[in-house]
């Protein structure tokens, strides 16, 4: 016996003979000249890293274009080292001036990376790690 999980709409449109089209924006069920649209979720999705081996290493971190998260410990000297920092940032490269590049990159305590221009910022305290520069990036609520 073969189980499926149909949602409701899906259900529907099958019992009414009807066509489902799958885009990757929502799924639309169409009727003839009737098409009705599920509402999209307003969860923005991230890239979430959960896992961990090392004592040093971060607790979690997720990220998505809009914003960055972790839970980690400072690496650039600006906070304690002995305790975890949870931070909110916004995902905006201040060296190269540009929205959506920082990715997690998994060095040691970890990074925030930019993949247009290669600056790497603290996960704790968001500080580029040269230092000599006084970049940080910009905290989120």
């Amino acid at each position: 016996m073969v189980s499926t999980n149909f949602s409701l709409a899906t259900d529907n449109a099958w019992k009414s003979n009807t066509k489902v089209a799958k885009t990757d924006k929502s799924a639309e069920v169409t009727n003839k000249s009737k098409i009705v649209n599920q509402p999209k979720s307003n969860q923005p999705k991230y890239i979430v890293v959960d896992k961990y081996n090392k004592s040093y290493e971060p607790r979690y971190v997720k990220y998505n274009k809009k914003e960055v998260i972790s839970k980690a410990k400072c690496s650039c000297g600006k906070k304690t080292y002995k305790k975890f920092h949870n931070t909110k940032f916004k995902n905006y490269c201040i060296c190269c001036k540009k929205n959506g590049q920082l990715v997690y990159r998994a060095h040691y305590e970890g990074e925030w990376t930019c993949k247009a221009c290669g600056a790497d910022y603290c996960l704790a305290t968001g500080k580029e790690k040269l230092s000599s520069s006084k970049k940080s990036l910009k905290k989120m609520k």
